[in-house]
């Protein structure tokens, strides 16, 4: 886990001045030492410096001392101990956290819009899509039990009153352009899908449109894209494919429903399935996919799963990394710690 934020008195160096010979001794020195007086070298190893203090603090890497990086560079030392204070705080309310190296599980970094699986002392990472400050990734804890290969997506409550009904009432053929089938609730089997062109959108209200079950089927535009991987919740939250792939190319990834888009689906689906099955071949998944038919594929043990926060961590080596606190979770927290003082 990158939990591993036990004191690091690098970072403390690192803000003490904003000044160019700063910036250089607080990152990781040049392999060769260069000639003082080499104005050229100095500047390109100031520059590698520079960018490297700024891919450990989740800003653009641009190699220039821009105002988030001279903002990052004055962090005193008694607030950057206030952020590693309450990420130790955050990792104490999770109950089951692995102690062995060889023990597998999902961790996702809401804060640093990441996901890990992590097998057999081996990392498989990518970009992952979190919740809008609107509707945000909720942290917790749970247990992966099994995938989904060209699913449904069933359409919530909250984004069919936000973000369909409005949709609907500016366009009648929304669904159809969509994909979306709708069911009365009382056919739960969802047999006898209804004409949509029969229901008065213009004049439905809010509560009106929840007498009614919104299915979208698989097919390019499912919202889901081609898998999903379930964790069963209260708050119906899940890792998922996406057919909108150029917000993965964003450096904050604040764009889902609360719902975590993951950047490589099929490849995670490859390396679980090959785990916690018998061996799988990249070929079966493909049948899978392939199919265009729902199919589920339920796991012999199930996988922990960790939707985390984490705005300050440390690597092997001990360095420092950060990210910015997105939803206030660290200004809330240490509001409440000022509270109990």
């Amino acid at each position: 886990m990158q939990n591993n934020i036990a004191m690091s008195w690098q970072w403390a160096d690192e803000t003490e001045d904003m000044n160019q010979s700063s910036v250089v001794t607080t990152t990781e020195p040049p392999k060769e030492d260069h000639p003082i007086d080499d104005s050229i070298e100095r500047k390109a190893s100031l520059d590698q410096a520079i960018r490297t203090f700024q891919q450990r603090h989740h800003i653009n890497e641009e190699g220039v001392l821009g105002l988030k990086t001279r903002a990052q560079l004055a962090l005193s030392v008694p607030e950057i101990i206030a952020s590693i204070r309450t990420n130790l705080e955050r990792w104490r309310w999770f109950q089951h956290l692995p102690t062995e190296l060889n023990q597998q599980y999902i961790e996702v970094n809401i804060a640093n819009f990441s996901l890990r699986y992590i097998h057999d002392a081996q990392n498989f990472s990518m970009k992952a899509v979190v919740g809008t400050l609107q509707r945000q990734t909720p942290m917790m804890e749970a247990s992966l039990n099994h995938l989904v290969f060209n699913p449904y997506w069933r359409i919530p409550k909250t984004i069919l009153v936000q973000d369909i009904l409005p949709k609907l009432k500016k366009d009648l053929n929304y669904l159809n352009q969509h994909n979306i089938k709708i069911f009365n609730l009382n056919d739960p089997q969802e047999r006898q899908p209804l004409d949509p062109n029969s229901i008065d959108w213009k004049s439905m209200s809010a509560q009106g449109i929840l007498k009614y079950r919104f299915r979208q089927d698989a097919g390019a535009t499912n919202a889901l894209g081609a898998i999903k991987f379930m964790f069963p919740n209260n708050q119906d939250i899940y890792i998922h494919d996406t057919p909108v792939r150029s917000t993965f190319a964003r450096t904050t990834r604040l764009a889902s429903s609360g719902c975590i888009r993951a950047e490589k689906p099929k490849e995670l689906a490859f390396h679980i399935l090959n785990r916690n099955q018998s061996p799988t071949t990249q070929a079966l998944v493909k049948n899978y996919l392939q199919s265009n038919q729902q199919h589920v594929v339920w796991l012999k043990d199930p996988i922990p799963v960790y939707l985390t926060y984490q705005t300050v961590w440390a690597d092997e080596s001990g360095r420092i990394f950060s990210r910015p606190d997105v939803y206030k979770y660290d200004t809330k927290l240490l509001d409440l710690f000022r509270n109990q003082l």
